[in-house]
């Protein structure tokens, strides 16, 4: 991941709202689970946290070296990136762009 890349993300909500915000790719750090497992973490923090858009979010795909990824998780938080190593859903489902 390139240390000053910067990517912008539209949300759609169920309630058909639409939001977009400018991310600023921040880092990474290794997840260790307590089964042994590791992944690479992906943290993007938005520009404008007043734009709706979620303020952080975390991009996963459980490689730590480089190959094709079968998927990927992405997981958002308005509070900080702390708060989605500790919870497994953000948020109330409702809430959650689509």
């Amino acid at each position: 991941m390139c240390p000053t890349c910067t990517c912008n993300l539209r949300f759609v909500y169920t309630d058909g709202k639409k939001v977009d915000s400018d991310y600023n790719y921040v880092g990474l750090y290794i997840q260790n689970w307590s089964t042994g497992t590791k992944a690479a973490m992906y943290r993007f923090e938005a520009v404008d946290k007043d734009s709706g858009a979620p303020a952080y979010i975390v991009f996963n795909d459980h490689m730590i070296e480089p190959a094709a990824a079968a998927h990927f998780h992405l997981k958002m938080s308005n509070e900080s990136f702390m708060r989605l190593s500790t919870r497994k859903i953000p948020g109330p489902r409702s809430s959650l762009p689509i």
